[in-house]
């Protein structure tokens, strides 16, 4: 035992690093490490903890420019997470994918997946993500110039923002 690594410890190790760096803007840093962490996890068979992995991943793709390989990270988040049941990876990657369509300037897509995203999370307890997600169908409603549901949005994010004290989405 004392010659083998704790693997699952690590590859937590690194998924928190990893999403430091992502807070700190230092992308490729994050990314290398998401991509060891995840190799562990997937060599050791532990998809329960692959989710914020992947989401990384993405994300660092995402910001990185690289849309189709975040998109590849998105979806195996989302394969991943619904065949394990675990309803906050779920709605966090229908969140990065709706994030990766608005980059894309395809509001319609953007706003189908953030509306699944905000539906999915009514069952997690995660006001800052709803939030969020309102936030971005508000914006998603505005450059379709849908202004009327824009403004709808925006006004039910701004209520809710104040109901849960979010300061800042």
């Amino acid at each position: 035992f004392s010659g083998t690594p704790y693997k699952r410890g690590i590859a937590e190790s690194l998924r928190t690093l990893s999403r430091l760096h992502v807070y700190d803007g230092n992308y490729e840093h994050a990314l290398s490490q998401a991509l060891e962490s995840l190799t562990i996890l997937e060599e050791e068979k532990l998809p329960e903890l692959m989710g914020g992995v992947l989401y990384t991943i993405a994300t660092s793709y995402l910001t990185l420019g690289n849309l189709s390989l975040s998109l590849d990270y998105y979806l195996k988040q989302l394969e991943i997470s619904e065949a394990i049941n675990d309803k906050q990876e779920y709605a966090m990657a229908l969140l990065g994918l709706s994030n990766l369509y608005a980059d894309m300037d395809d509001f319609a897509s953007s706003l189908a997946y953030a509306e699944q995203s905000l539906a999915a999370f009514q069952v997690v307890d995660e006001p800052y993500w709803r939030a969020l997600l309102m936030n971005n169908i508000c914006y998603s409603h505005f450059q379709l110039k849908d202004y009327d549901r824009a403004l709808d949005w925006g006004q039910r994010c701004l209520d809710y923002c104040r109901r849960y004290g979010i300061s800042r989405i």
